[in-house]
Formats: structure tokens, sequence, C-alpha cells
């Protein structure tokens, strides 16, 4: 670090250094306030909590502090697009700025890298590949430094060359492998180690963190620093790495690598297949006696340490006896020279097996069993009731500083429900309103003469009135749902109907949609979770939000069913203390799609008039974006129109 660095006030007051390197440049009352809480908060080893309103400029609010104390930090964030903001424009950007020196590394998940024994094992089987393929792999493998997986070409998340190239921890021989010190996963630790600033995602961050819970030697260093960017993503992501999850899928894996290693195997082998696969057939025709059909996607909870119809009888000694097989098989001569290759295998069975008979026995108090069936065949998962003892025990009870930072992290300007749901008991707290004028670039309309969501003629309603909206703003809208066969339904009516590209969620994975949508005029795009949050389209390419309903949770998902209980169970009121919090929160981060710029001008509209009748709804209303409700179209109409043809105003630097 320089010996004399700047204050904050000299960054970001007018006339300071992001001024005069930026030359267009608007100075954010809120951008400071946040940066000098971050500054507060490294300063006093204090957790903080800021809730960041659009237009803040909340990345450079946490950067430049973490920069100018010295410290080592982890930056978090849930989506690529910001990773990608933060080591492509914002670090770059302060490395020319600041009169400081640093370091920063983006760091991925290990399953993202090349494993150099399986390569190394690939060369011995190479019509496993395409000839073409294993050339340009093969001057791929030796030209890389990082060993990202995404750099090879060809190679992408879900194909079948994958798993026969990825370093995931599942068949990781750790320190006993003979390539571990070229390793790029070691290689990866190593710089992560002497990095100033670390950006992850959530996935990740969780993935590692529970990992080291479990004794087993992580990627990421214990920086004394970790910012949580998309902060209300954080139970989500943790409750997904704490889980514990087995099927058919995982023990069809194993097999075929103990394939790939033996080329044929013995009888007691064979053996231990057959019982497998008869253990988890028993297991699918269990379920669908009881009325859970493998056809049938989502979770289904079972109570497997209570016998009762909903249990699932299992043999539980059969688990270590074949657990000993697979111990055994050191001495079978098919393995001769492959002793490596043999404990990888039998630690990966045995890790099966512990989880399978550990989820079957139903012991653990904390978690709630569930199994879930898709396409990929059936899976048991024991999923944590709550995350917050988890999180408090391993993140927030640590000699860390955590900066939780999102745009929705208080419900009626209290953070207790995400303080509760994370296990953070003290914190710094602040809310920083919008830097945008809402009141003057967008309208909110809230129809009053529709049928309630749920009622018949309800998507019929939704659909007509928003034929009347989408002819006001020419298009140009994100249509946001809560469930498919609603979006589904709606998106039928809007077929032939309206004269502006109709793009659904599930045509294509979202990415393409959405790159589809921005350079589409006019389009309109029907969606689902992934496009309430993390979305930033800015200019006049999204000028309508259009929400279906207020986003409740389905209290039959299993998880959320036994948190409701749980709350009930404790004397509370699970609708008001959870579902309520809940959906404000995601209802404002659907919300927030709209106004990404000072430049930004729209409607935001509401099918769902409970917001106006019923007691909770004033809790939704204190939460809206400030500006005006209306039930007139006719009012929606001439504001649009005026702000339409009004000039932009200017934009916003950092």
């Amino acid at each position: 670090m320089a010996s004399s660095l700047p204050s904050l006030d000299q960054v970001f007051r007018p006339g300071g250094q992001l001024h005069r390197f930026l030359g267009i440049y608007e100075f954010r009352p809120s951008q400071l306030c946040m940066a000098e809480a971050v500054e507060r908060a490294l300063q006093t080893g204090r957790h903080l909590c800021v809730e960041a309103g659009p237009g803040t400029g909340k990345t450079l609010a946490y950067l430049i502090p973490v920069i100018l104390s010295g410290q080592e930090a982890i930056v978090s964030t849930a989506t690529k697009a910001l990773q990608s903001q933060l080591v492509v424009k914002d670090l770059p950007l302060l490395k020319k700025i600041l009169p400081a020196s640093f370091s920063y590394l983006l760091a991925k998940g290990r399953s993202n890298y090349l494993c150099l024994k399986k390569w190394n094992d690939l060369q011995l089987s190479p019509s496993l590949f395409h000839a073409s393929r294993m050339r340009r792999l093969r001057s791929w493998v030796q030209t890389t430094e990082s060993g990202d997986l995404s750099e090879a070409g060809g190679y992408f998340r879900g194909s079948p060359e994958w798993p026969d190239l990825d370093a995931r921890k599942e068949t990781c021989l750790g320190k006993q492998c003979p390539f571990y010190a070229d390793c790029f996963v070691t290689l990866l630790r190593q710089k992560a180690g002497w990095t100033d600033v670390l950006v992850v995602n959530h996935h990740l961050f969780f993935a590692d963190l529970a990992l080291k819970q479990e004794g087993a030697e992580g990627v990421l260093p214990e920086h004394r620093v970790v910012i949580f960017d998309e902060a209300h993503r954080v139970e989500e992501t943790a409750t997904q790495f704490f889980s514990v999850t087995v099927g058919l899928p995982a023990f069809e894996e194993w097999w075929r690598d103990a394939q790939m290693a033996a080329g044929d195997f013995g009888a007691d082998w064979r053996e231990l297949r057959l019982r497998t696969e008869v253990f988890l057939q028993k297991a699918k025709s269990f379920f669908q006696s009881h009325r859970i059909p493998p056809s049938r996607p989502g979770l289904h909870r079972f109570y497997p340490a209570h016998p009762s119809e909903h249990s699932l009888p299992y043999d539980r000694e059969a688990a270590f006896e074949l657990e000993r097989e697979a111990g055994d098989t050191g001495r079978n001569p098919l393995f001769q020279g492959k002793a490596d290759r043999v404990a990888e295998l039998a630690q990966r069975w045995r890790k099966l097996h512990q989880n399978l008979s550990g989820i079957l026995a139903g012991e653990d108090e904390t978690c709630i069993y569930c199994c879930e069936a898709d396409s990929h065949g059936l899976s048991l998962q024991a999923l944590p009731l709550e995350m917050a003892p988890i999180l408090s025990r391993c993140l927030f009870d640590q000699d860390r500083t955590v900066v939780l930072a999102s745009a929705t992290l208080a419900a009626s300007e209290d953070f207790s429900f995400v303080r509760r749901r994370l296990g953070l008991r003290e914190a710094e707290e602040m809310i920083l309103p919008s830097e945008f004028a809402m009141e003057k670039q967008a309208i909110f309309y809230i129809p009053d003469d529709q049928a309630l969501p749920g009622e018949k003629g309800f998507a019929e309603g939704m659909a007509e009135r928003a034929i009347e909206l989408l002819s006001i703003t020419q298009g140009r809208a994100f249509l946001l749902f809560t469930s498919l066969v609603q979006m589904r339904a709606v998106h039928s009516l809007l077929l032939g109907r309206i004269p502006y590209p109709l793009l659904l969620q599930g045509e294509k994975p979202a990415d393409l949609l959405l790159a589809e949508f921005r350079r589409t005029p006019h389009a309109v795009l029907l969606g689902v979770q992934s496009f309430w949050q993390g979305i930033d389209v800015q200019g006049d390419a999204l000028s309508c939000v259009l929400v279906e309903k207020l986003p409740f949770s389905v209290p039959t998902d299993p998880l959320l069913e036994a948190r409701l209980e749980q709350i009930r169970r404790e004397g509370g009121n699970p609708f008001l203390e959870y579902q309520v919090p809940e959906a404000i929160l995601q209802l404002k981060q659907g919300l927030g799609r709209l106004i990404r710029s000072r430049s930004d001008h729209g409607v935001l509209a509401l099918f769902d008039r409970r917001i106006l009748t019923r007691p909770y709804g004033r809790h939704f209303r204190e939460n809206l974006p400030p500006c005006r409700i209306t039930q007139d179209l006719e009012e929606v109409r001439r504001f649009f129109l005026r702000t339409e043809n009004k000039e932009p105003g200017a934009g916003n630097s950092g």
C-alpha cells in the first residue's frame, strides 16, 4: 500500500479522485454514506447490514474502503453478471484511480477446473473422445495457466465429457494424488492465499465453508473480511450446500467410473452393483406406492425416523456390508497398478452409503428428509430446517467482519427477518434510499376490478389488461410470474393478440433469452423466478414490469412447510413472521428490474388488489417504490407519454 492514502471524502466528493479520473461524474451522498459504514465495520470488526437502493453505486462503496484499509477480503456475489462487472470493470478501474497497490482474482468452484489425474487417465483411454477433440484439448492443456475448462472451447457444464475432466471434490484424492503439487485447484488455493480481493460466488463460498466443517481442505483462504453482495440470496444458497443429497444418478456415476478403471469385475463387484440397484429400485417403488410419482417434479417429504406408512424400509446392515466389500477392492487382481484409483472409488462408495444410511436413519432432528423424483431418477435429501445456528457458528461468530449488501434486505425498514434467518445477532444497520427520482420516473398501476389470483377468470383478466398496458409502452416489458402454469396460461392468451415478439422462459436458457430480449425491439418476456432478480436491462429496451401477484411462497414446499410448522409450534404467526416479509423482499426484487438508471422511465403493474384490500396489504404498500399508485389506465397513458417525450437525463458513472 502507498504510504499516504486518500480519505473516502477525498475519493467520492465532487472534485475528488473519482471525479477527476472519470470526468463525467455525479456525487451520490448515499454512496459515500455506505462507504463510511463499511470503513467503520472494517475498523471496529462489527458486522454490517446495508440495503442500498438502485443508483447507490454499492460496488464502489464497499470496494474502495476495503482496498484503502489494506485488509484482505472475499467478495461473494450471486450472479455471474456481477462477478464479471467486478473483475472486468470495477477492480481494473480502481487499479488506475487509487494510489494503492492491491491484487485481485476471480475464483470459481473446483468443478470448473481440469483434473490432471483424470487427464492423465484419459491419455490411457483416448477412445472416449473424438480424435479431433482430443487434439484440441491436448493443445489447450499444454498452454493453459488457470486450467479453467471454460477456456478450452467446446466444453461447457452439462456436456457428456465434463465429468471425465473436472476436479470435483467427490473424485479428488487430495494430498494422496500424485498430481497434487501441480493441480490447478492447488495452484488456485495458493494464489487465493496471497490475493487482496478475492471474487467468488455464493455457491463456491458456501460449498467451501461446508467442506471445511467436515474437516476437509477447502479452496478459499480464511480472509478477515467477507462481503456478500446480493446478500438476499445467502440463506437459499447456504441451505443448498449444507444439505446432504444422494440418489441413483450418483451410484450410476460411481459404477461407470469403476468400470472405466477396471474394465470388468469379478462376481463380488457385480453383486455390489446389483444390491445397489435393487435397493434404489425398491425406494422408487416405495415412493410410487405412497402417491409420490417420479413423474411429478419437486421435493416430497418423508419421515424415516418414525415407522409409519411414510417411512422407508432399509436394511442398514446391508450398507455396512457393502462398505466392507468396497474396502476390499485392493485385493482384486483387476486393480493391479491402480491403487490410487481404487482408493478414490472406495472413498466415494463409503461416502455415498454414509450419506444414504444417515438420511434413512433420520436421526438428525435439525433436518427434514425429502425425496425428489425427476428425469434423472430419484434422490433423497436431508435439508437443514434452520440455517441460523449453522451460519452463526461457522460464519458470524468467527474472527471476521461480514458485510451484507443488497437492494432488498429490509422489510418495512426492519432487518430482523434477515438477521433472524441467518443467525446474525448483532450488526450495524443502514437503509439507503434510491438515488433515482422514482416519483418522476415511474408510475404504479394496480387494477381494482380484476378477479383475485386463484379465482376463475384471473388469467384472462390479466391478459386483457396486459394487452392494454403493452399497447401504451409498445411492448418492451417483463411479465413476472410465481408459477409456470400461470405463465403458460397467460402466454397462450397473448399469442396472436399483440404485435410484439413474445419470449417465454423455458424455450431457451435464461441467459440466451435475456440476450435476445435486449437485442429485439419491443420484445415482451414472460418469466418466473430467475427473472425476478439479478437482471439489469437499462434504457428503452425495458419500459414496463408487470407482476402477476404478491409472491407468497407455495406452502406445499416441504422445507417451507416445516419452517412454518416450527414457528407455529413456538407460538409465532408463520404468515406474518415468515411469509409476508419473504414475499415483500421478493416483490421488491421484481419491481426493481424497471428503473436501473437516471434516464430510465416506465410502468410498474401488480395484478393483485389484495395489496389494497387485505389487512396485510399495508406491509407491502410500505415497501413499494416511492411513485404514484393509480387504478386509472388513462393516467398511466398520460404519464408514459409525458416521460417518453422528455429528454433523457444525464447518466451517472461509477
